[in-house]
């Protein structure tokens, strides 16, 4: 079916309400559970901020029994070495190279969501600053320089040698190259990030898998940076409240809303959710872009019906159907649409049946000429040729003749003691004219060696043509047998100079005479002791006959062809 899409309303493009988009975290299990990165970090003495949303309850204080609890880390276990973001004394956020850190004041271990954000910036006076809740908390320096190397990627949850893990919830992980300001960290933290702002190298929203569900196959922690530090989710048991993805942070979504109207025929198939609607409503779909920016389409949808005919119709040979806009050669069904009233498609059906045209074909050899009595022509040429005549119920029949006219050409070479048919690959009777145009017996070859003076015709005959040339007269040099020289060899012929000629025995003496057509001799050389010699005629191009007669007046004629 052919849908016509009638877009009623514009886009509409705003933030959208919390509920429409997922809004999910990570449950650690304080145990064993991690996010390993492969993002290098930050390193050396450079410039750099992280962020995130956690949520924990676990006692974090070592001075009250409890355990550091890893935000973030990367680097090398050596003293400068590593970049550790973690809940430690007081309950409160620390940040620590090996060897050293800055505490934070305000516990953060209550069980509730809170932002935390660790800010080093090696030009400033105070190089580390601690915020929770878009509040600094504290900021001072450390007492070992910070030096991070590349070792260990960056880890979400665990300490880069091993020793610590993460008991809680974390959400919204950032990491920039930049010391990010007080004021930029409390215009952002409660919004996702779309698109990406400068600075941002690696963005972990965690809005993946279902919150509590079974979450199998959701092991990959997505970043959004467009930079492709993806993690990989280590240890988790992936089903459940607990170690797995779960309800987050209450952020303010980067997603849009779109709503559309469409009118459609019968059925839709929205290739928003590649779902197909068979009734009137109000649907939506929720997207994520490759840029990580969530959105919302809100489709409206008013479906209309097509109608249907069908026609009946006899047509002969073929026949062409407006409707579709094709011709058909066969009888059959055949259906096509077209819009209605409604702008929906109307099924046009037909119901053909196609009489056949009939046709008679036959091939037809003719000499000259031929006379077609259907047609009451003479057609003189090759070719096909068709004529229509009506059938017995309407139709035409088609005849159709394949012609071929042969002709045959009687025109002769030559004269005189030698004539040739200029036509090749026939059959052949030469004539004598002066006696009635009787048959020369055994004379049936292309060439003609007159016997006597007379004069000569030959009968052509071609495939279904037979005709006869003019009379040539003919007349023999001498009245000797051509038995002489059985081996004769005469080469190259045609010539344009020299003529070799090749006895096959030593001759004691041998006349050699060339004569053109009319018997006349062109040239005479006498040979004495040879089997084999060579004559160097000056000759118009033509046809000559070359003759040899030996001492005991025995006689050869061959026909020589100048160039």
């Amino acid at each position: 079916m052919r849908y016509l899409y009638l877009l009623i309303f514009a886009c509409l493009l705003f933030n959208f309400s919390n509920s429409v988009f997922s809004q999910n975290a990570l449950d650690l299990d304080g145990i064993d559970d991690f996010v390993q990165t492969n993002y290098q970090g930050i390193l050396g003495n450079n410039a750099r901020t992280v962020e995130a949303w956690i949520k924990t309850s676990a006692n974090a204080n070592p001075n009250n029994g409890g355990v550091q609890q890893i935000i973030a880390d990367w680097g090398n276990a050596v003293t400068s070495g590593r970049f550790t973001f973690n809940v430690l004394f007081n309950d409160a956020i620390r940040l620590e190279v090996q060897g050293n850190g800055v505490n934070g004041t305000i516990a953060v271990t209550d069980g509730n969501w809170h932002h935390v954000a660790a800010v080093y910036d090696p030009n400033a006076t105070l190089k580390v600053s601690l915020y929770v809740d878009g509040m600094l908390d504290i900021a001072g320096n450390l007492t070992v320089p910070v030096n991070t190397q590349a070792s260990v990627n960056l880890q979400i949850g665990k300490r880069v040698d091993g020793a610590r893990f993460f008991d809680g919830l974390i959400d919204e992980v950032r990491v920039w190259n930049v010391a990010r300001t007080q004021n930029q960290i409390i215009a952002s933290k409660n919004n996702e990030l779309c698109p990406i702002p400068a600075g941002l190298v690696a963005y972990y929203r965690f809005n993946q898998g279902v919150a509590g569900g079974n979450n199998a196959g959701q092991t990959t922690l997505t970043d959004l940076s467009g930079n492709n530090y993806h993690g990989t989710l280590m240890n988790f048991a992936l089903n459940g409240s607990s170690s797995n993805w779960v309800q987050g942070a209450n952020l303010t979504p980067s997603g849009t809303l779109t709503q559309m109207a469409v009118t459609a025929c019968d059925s839709f198939l929205w290739p928003t959710d590649s779902t197909t609607y068979f009734s009137d409503g109000v649907y939506t779909s929720n997207l994520t872009g490759t840029n990580g920016c969530d959105s919302v389409v809100e489709l409206t949808l008013t479906l209309n019906h097509a109608s249907s005919s069908t026609d009946t119709v006899e047509a002969c040979g073929s026949y062409s159907w407006a409707a579709a806009g094709q011709a058909y050669y066969t009888s059959g069904d055949y259906t096509t649409t077209l819009p209605n009233a409604n702008q929906c498609d109307s099924l046009l059906s037909l119901h053909l049946t196609i009489h056949p045209i009939t046709s008679h074909f036959d091939t037809v050899v003719a000499c000259n000429s031929y006379f077609w009595p259907t047609t009451g022509t003479t057609y003189s040429t090759s070719g096909t040729y068709t004529v229509l005549l009506t059938s017995s119920h309407g139709c035409d029949s088609l005849l159709e003749i394949d012609l071929t006219i042969e002709t045959v050409d009687t025109s002769v070479m030559g004269g005189g003691t030698q004539m040739a048919a200029n036509q090749a690959g026939a059959t052949y009777q030469w004539l004598d004219c002066d006696n009635g145009y009787a048959p020369v017996a055994g004379a049936t070859g292309q060439d003609f060696f007159p016997g006597f003076s007379s004069h000569y015709a030959v009968e052509v005959t071609l495939g279904s043509c037979k005709d006869t040339s003019g009379c040539h007269y003919g007349f023999i040099v001498g009245v000797e047998d051509e038995i002489a020289f059985p081996q004769l060899s005469v080469y190259p012929n045609p010539t344009s100079g020299q003529l070799n000629v090749v006895l096959g025995e030593m001759q004691n003496q041998l006349e050699a005479s060339i004569f053109n057509p009319l018997g006349q001799e062109m040239l005479r050389e006498t040979v004495t002791n040879k089997d084999h010699f060579a004559l160097n005629p000056v000759l118009p191009s033509g046809l000559y006959f070359l003759q040899l007669r030996n001492e005991e007046g025995k006689i050869r004629r061959v026909r020589v062809v100048v160039e």
